[in-house]
């Protein structure tokens, strides 16, 4: 693992730690992941970099209580930003009510995807979601990087078969991207 995924890795634990979410179905956590020069790294790479995806598949995710690895499945670029369209609310889902609520979430995450993985999912999974600014079309543009990957479940092999995964060529965007 290289010095930037443990830096992550280290703040992330960190970070969820403090705020008590790590019982979440979905636990979303939103930081900064910036270099010297202010680029993105780690996340950003995920939405532009089929290569990337096929380099990390999967991401350490340790707290006081367990280490875990968790498979990412998605990559959606977010608007915040009314004015250039839909905001979808990933930050406030942490739990799903039932089969029909999870799967929703999943569908429109899968929809807005860049990226399509041969990840599977299961209603009971545990979802972690990693947001993180992200500027493709300008600091005008007030953009989220976001990462989504499930955790890999007891006596599962933490292997992913990127092979399979390939770039979404039409996802659902908001509306500037259309522009």
């Amino acid at each position: 693992m290289d010095v930037m995924r443990r830096l992550f890795v280290l703040i992330l634990m960190c970070f969820v730690t403090l705020h008590g979410v790590v019982a979440q179905t979905n636990i979303t956590i939103r930081g900064i992941a910036e270099n010297a020069t202010g680029k993105v790294v780690m996340l950003g790479g995920y939405s532009d970099k089929l290569g990337f995806y096929k380099e990390n598949p999967t991401i350490i995710f340790d707290t006081l209580y367990e280490k875990s690895e968790w498979k990412v499945f998605a990559c959606v670029l977010f608007n915040t930003d009314e004015k250039n369209g839909e905001v979808y609310p990933y930050t406030q889902i942490h739990d799903f009510e039932n089969e029909a609520s999870f799967n929703s979430f999943i569908l429109d995450i899968m929809d807005r995807s860049v990226l399509w993985t041969d990840v599977d999912l299961t209603y009971g999974d545990s979802i972690l979601t990693l947001s993180t600014c992200y500027y493709p079309y300008g600091q005008n543009i007030d953009t989220r990087c976001v990462v989504f990957a499930r955790k890999v479940r007891d006596g599962e092999s933490p292997e992913v078969d990127v092979s399979k995964a390939q770039v979404n060529q039409n996802p659902l965007m908001f509306t500037y991207q259309y522009q």
